[in-house]
């Protein structure tokens, strides 16, 4: 059917209609009907070697509180094996035994699996790791007190499911909360909105919304994205934290900036992220900086001018150039990276400028994922509306400095602990909850890190402003995120049709010189175009012959023509024409 080829989205200046891509959504949605819907006995059935599950525990030093969960643990794992011990292979060790096949360095050497701590403040360790090896896929399920069976179990396929490749990836979405209340009590409007790309995650894979109120990352997440984050409790960031130091993925959309509304003004503006994740990523090596980037390469902002004609005033939207929307190329893209190098253009809206630790990241491995172009600078002046009566080039002052800045990272690699040296987040909690394990310290050498310097280039006010000039720069912004869950997972089939086709083919960024330089040539072209008609006109009209007319013969009153008159006979030249004396 045509009609869903094609898809109707409104825009300011009127319904727009886009061209859908249909090998993408084609490809998509036979990959979300065949692993979407995917059992467990046909992912067991696709191996050709049966599955095998170690449990490492240390029986004689386990918690009481952990007891009932290495119980839970056998229990689920015992009967996935009875039913199919074809496919699965079931194996216990006790790391506390004096003849353990296996010693605690041996068993960091191989799974980068570490004792964990009792309680936040304990000494005492202990081991409850469950490794899945399926073919060459490796994945560890490391301890939590809060598993149920149900939950053990669901965790247990999720990572059985992994290893068949092309899974329905599930990716867990924290959003900021909803605006506050003024001095009044009235509520505040607020601009964090991300319906757009939960509509676009919910495309390719299983979305699921999180609130991390209660300290841990639900079981079963692949990938987890953090929008615009602020007014973060302790437990909250602990639930990241830990995430990430099991070797799970994070990505983290997170300016120092996000976008609000002056209720007295009724204008827009910029406000900190106060008690976010900066803390967080600065004990990992990344740091977020407290300015704003503007470039000279950049997409337009739509604003409303008033235009004096004499006798009335008329208000109309005219498109500006917008430092603050940072227009990156495929130059300012990481070439080697499957999660920016299929994507024709990124726009980084009201971005910070992102640096690296080099002492904390000495053994991780960064990419610059997304850079700016060198004729960006930074500033401080939070003033959002352009004055182009003080600055009629663009604007807005331009920095004296210009340079090429970051704004997107990736970092893979081993991280250490935020809460490594800081008091439980637990005790601190409403209503006094201990926590119920200690502190994983270290993260594996394949956790993942995503950090990009805008916590607003997917936001739905974005996208309004995007839709006033074609709405392309905020679909390719959402792809890098879809190709960001691709690439943690190790799944990239999608990632290179995803931007094909779906997004119009832009011309390169040119300069206010080489603007004017086209104009001309085009002026030239034109005149050059109509002097050439002129010039084949005049040799086609001298070159023309006259036609020969002859006088027709005149009627008389009754309709019957008469013979001609001697004259009209002398005048046409007709050597058969009779002369006067024979008239």
């Amino acid at each position: 059917n045509f009609a869903d080829l094609i898809e109707v989205v409104d825009a300011p200046m009127g319904a727009e209609v886009r061209l859908r891509n249909l090998e993408y959504d084609l490809t998509g949605s036979i990959q979300r009907a065949v692993f979407g819907f995917q059992s467990l006995d046909a992912v067991l059935d696709g191996l050709e070697e049966p599955a095998r599950l170690r449990l490492y525990v240390s029986a004689a030093d386990l918690p009481p509180m952990m007891q009932e969960v290495s119980q839970s643990i056998q229990a689920v794992v015992d009967e996935l094996v009875q039913s199919r011990p074809d496919k699965l292979v079931f194996e216990q060790v006790d790391m506390s035994a004096p003849t353990a096949p296996i010693t605690a360095d041996e068993l960091d050497a191989l799974y980068e699996i570490r004792p964990v701590a009792a309680n936040f403040f304990a000494t005492e360790t202990f081991y409850l790791h469950l490794v899945i090896e399926a073919g060459d896929d490796v994945q560890v399920i490391y301890p939590s007190g809060d598993l149920s069976q149900i939950e053990l179990q669901n965790a247990i396929e999720a990572a059985l499911k992994r290893s068949s490749p092309g899974f329905l990836k599930v990716v867990g979405l924290w959003l900021p909360p909803a605006g506050g209340v003024d001095p009044y009590g009235q509520p505040l409007p607020s601009l964090q909105q991300y319906t757009i790309l939960e509509d676009s995650l919910r495309q390719t894979f299983e979305l699921r919304r999180l609130s991390l109120d209660e300290g841990a990352v639900p079981s079963g997440i692949d990938v987890l994205i953090v929008a615009a984050p602020h007014n973060m409790s302790d437990l909250q960031r602990y639930a990241i934290d830990q995430h990430l130091m099991r070797g799970g993925a994070v990505i983290v959309a997170g300016g120092h900036y996000r976008l609000g509304v002056d209720v007295q003004q009724g204008t827009l503006r910029l406000d900190v992220n106060e008690n976010g994740i900066e803390p967080l990523l600065e004990s990992y090596g990344i740091v977020i900086g407290d300015s704003l980037i503007m470039d000279r390469q950049n997409a337009p902002y739509p604003v409303q001018t008033q235009r004096d004609l004499g006798d009335m005033v008329v208000s109309e939207l005219q498109m500006l150039d917008y430092p603050f929307f940072v227009d990156v190329r495929p130059d300012g893209l990481d070439a080697e990276s499957a999660v920016v190098n299929s994507l024709p253009f990124v726009t980084m809206n009201w971005a910070s400028p992102l640096s690296i630790d080099e002492a904390r990241l000495a053994d991780a491995s960064v990419s610059t994922l997304i850079r700016s172009s060198a004729a960006a600078w930074e500033t401080t002046d939070l003033r959002l509306e352009p004055d182009l009566e003080a600055y009629p080039a663009l604007g807005f002052p331009i920095g004296a400095e210009q340079r090429s800045f970051a704004l997107a990272l990736a970092v893979e690699g081993t991280f250490d602990s935020y809460f490594l040296d800081k008091p439980s987040p637990f005790e601190a909690a409403e209503g006094g909850a201990a926590e119920s394990i200690g502190l994983i310290e270290e993260s594996p050498s394949d956790a993942r890190l995503i950090v990009i310097g805008s916590s607003e280039f997917v936001n739905d006010y974005v996208y309004q402003i995007s839709m006033s000039f074609g709405g392309d720069r905020f679909f390719s912004n959402l792809q890098l995120l879809a190709n960001a869950v691709d690439w943690f997972t190790e799944d990239v089939s999608l990632a290179s049709i995803r931007s094909r086709g779906s997004i119009a083919r832009v011309l390169p960024p040119v300069s206010d010189a080489e603007q004017s330089r086209w104009v001309l040539a085009n002026y030239a072209v034109a005149l050059i175009g109509l002097l050439a008609v002129a010039a084949i006109w005049q040799l086609e009209s001298r070159s023309e012959q006259p036609l020969a007319l002859s006088v027709p013969p005149a009627a008389d009153a009754d309709g019957e023509r008469s013979a001609p008159s001697p004259a009209a006979n002398i005048e046409s030249n007709d050597p058969s024409a009779p002369s006067e004396g024979e008239v």
